[in-house]
């Protein structure tokens, strides 16, 4: 028998029932109560049964269905599905080709890309991805907390890593040795001429101190040729590269981990409600086509129907007020006291906004001008 709206019972019961209907969920048109099985993408790791609910259902959300299993009993598409659920594993990022993975069932779809630490596991880095199922061992996994209470999450593995201690700069003192093959030499000619010329000259002061040698014409100043040697020598003493301002290197600044993924967002809450005056014709009243597009019956009467809302439109309704529900299709009144809280079972459903509904106030002379568009 195919669904109209249905209850999605977790086959592991560990999940929280869910509602939907066709109209919010169109995949289920073509399923059976008691039969099918489904996955949906928003809990991929769980497989669920299509039960029929009892009554009137609860406000319903829509979901999108990834995976169908209807050729077996049900509890057959509960085994069956449950064996083809993702699998995650987890990997040494550092040395994945030693360290051996970790594969698990436990829920890490909200850091699959990601670098995790794990409790029990020493300090080693994994990255998390999915796998199929193929009978692997497979164990619980629990994301390790810092002091902070903080999940140790990383965007990757160089920031999940320790951060290397810096190597000190190690500074060479350069102690120069005489040049015992002059061909080796790599002075600068300048510095040559400067060594000669002092040389010479001293050779010079030697000679005239020693022998009385002198030469008035050598016009030799004695100490320019010391302080060229000294800045000669000076030259070749210091490290070239001592003065010189080297770029520091840039850390790598990895942002602190964030949150808990594995708190699940709360789903939007949403309201059903019927409209339309109950016993009296087919309960709204038509301003130009009905809401389905269709022309009123009688030139005037148009079906109840059922609306789902993202608010209570009970906490503010005036019961004596006439409203008036429009869309693309068509636009219809009726009176806040006809507007009641639930589905009715076999009435047309509409998701609807603020800007659908306009209160036209208490026996307004024409109702139908408040029509959108």
């Amino acid at each position: 028998m195919a669904v109209s709206s249905c209850l999605l019972i977790d086959c592991n019961e560990v999940v929280p029932d869910l509602y939907t209907t066709i109209l919010l969920t169109p995949a289920l048109s073509s399923l059976s109560w008691g039969v099918s099985v489904i996955v949906v993408a928003e809990y991929p790791n769980t497989c669920f049964r299509i039960v029929k609910p009892p009554g009137s259902i609860p406000p319903a959300l829509p979901y999108n269905v990834t995976n169908v299993y209807t050729s077996l009993s049900q509890a057959a598409n509960c085994a069956e599905c449950t064996l083809a659920v993702t699998l995650y594993i987890l990997e040494d990022c550092l040395d994945p080709d030693t360290v051996s993975p970790i594969y698990s069932f436990t829920d890490l779809a909200s850091v699959v890309g990601k670098v995790v630490k794990l409790e029990g596991d020493g300090n080693i880095c994994r990255s998390v991805s999915t796998v199929v199922y193929d009978e692997q061992t497979t164990e619980d996994v629990v994301i390790l907390t810092n002091d902070a209470d903080v999940p140790q999450i990383f965007d990757d593995c160089t920031c999940c890593l320790p951060t290397p201690e810096p190597t000190p700069v190690k500074y060479t003192r350069v102690i120069p040795k005489p040049d015992r093959h002059f061909y080796q030499i790599t002075q600068g000619q300048c510095d040559i001429k400067a060594n000669i010329r002092f040389a010479d000259g001293y050779y010079r002061l030697f000679k005239q101190l020693k022998y009385g040698i002198d030469s008035q014409c050598d016009n030799v100043n004695l100490d320019k040729l010391w302080i060229k040697k000294n800045l000669s020598d000076l030259a070749v003493i210091n490290d070239p590269t001592a003065c010189i301002i080297t770029t520091p290197v840039t850390p790598v600044v990895c942002p602190e981990p964030t949150g808990n993924p594995f708190v699940p967002p709360v789903p939007p809450a949403t309201y059903t409600f019927t409209v339309g005056e109950p016993g009296v014709g087919t309960g709204t009243f038509g301003c130009t086509t009905c809401l389905d597009g269709n022309p009123p019956a009688g030139g005037i009467l148009c079906p109840a129907f059922n609306m789902i809302l993202d608010y209570n439109i009970l906490d503010t309704i005036d019961i004596n007020a006439v409203y008036v529900f429009s869309n693309a299709s068509g636009c219809v009144i009726t009176l806040g006291s006809f507007i009641s809280e639930g589905a009715t079972e076999g009435f047309a459903t509409y998701t609807m906004t603020e800007a659908n509904i306009v209160n036209a106030g208490i026996e307004p002379a024409e109702p139908c001008a408040s029509c959108a568009g």
